[in-house]
């Protein structure tokens, strides 16, 4: 039930009441009941319920997920591969792995 709809059943049960009449004992009664839980006091309204205000401690997990920066990535690993062999070069094995047939057919013939 919403303010508005409660103003309105309390018209049609008092219709010796004014509508604004209404309006106005509504809104200070609500009024009266959110300046006592501010102020820490219970609130109770019998066959209905008590209300009061706790104060707990901050959820330290979640707190602490979004104060700390997220870790840095892990390094990626480093290769350096050229796409042709040169010959006499010292690139895994040296001269001699430029003169096997398995390597020299890898080679551009204008080199």
């Amino acid at each position: 039930m919403i303010k508005s709809e409660l103003i309105e059943k309390l018209g049609e049960a008092h219709p010796h009441l004014f509508q604004r009449d209404v309006e106005r004992v509504v809104n200070t009664v609500l009024e009266e009941i959110t300046s006592a839980l501010e102020s820490g006091d219970r609130v109770e309204l019998r066959g209905f319920g008590a209300f009061s205000v706790r104060n707990r401690p901050p959820r330290q997990r979640l707190l602490r997920l979004l104060l700390t920066p997220p870790p840095p990535p892990p390094p990626s690993p480093m290769s350096l591969r050229p796409r042709v062999r040169m010959p006499n070069s010292s690139w895994r094995g040296g001269s001699h792995a430029a003169s096997s047939p398995r390597c020299a057919a890898k080679l551009p013939r204008s080199l």
